[in-house]
């Protein structure tokens, strides 16, 4: 083979690898972006947004929408640069939304006291 097929097939071969792992390899950003309104005076699927109890209110005649902010994880490098290049969205470092505990220390359970047991209040910060 020659020098020009050799130079050839190595930057083929590179384009595909850089290629495929610009498309697979996860970034560890999420891209924040617009998320849906909702009206929070009216209702969203059958239900009252807000609903007042023990006091009087009035009916209204408008919208107070309520904005919202959609985070897209799980990102490719290419999905990441065509979002930040968009203009619409930003990135952030995963770890801000995504914080890596462990779901058990995060969501753990109160353990059981026996029962009869006293219960400890909290000491008053001062």
């Amino acid at each position: 083979m020659s020098r020009r097929t050799w130079t050839l097939l190595t930057s083929v071969a590179l384009v595909v690898v850089f290629g495929m792992l610009g498309a697979f390899l996860p970034v560890p950003y999420v891209a924040l972006g617009p998320g849906p309104t909702h009206d929070t005076l009216g209702s969203y699927e059958g239900r009252q947004v807000v609903r007042i109890d023990g006091t009087e209110t009035f009916r209204t005649a408008g919208h107070l929408n309520m904005t919202t902010v959609s985070v897209i994880d799980q990102l490719s490098v290419f999905n990441a640069l065509a979002l930040w290049a968009s203009g619409d969205h930003a990135l952030a470092p995963r770890e801000l939304y995504f914080p890596r505990t462990s779901p058990r220390k995060r969501f753990s359970a109160p353990t059981p006291r026996p029962s009869g047991a006293p219960r400890r209040l909290p000491r008053p910060r001062r």
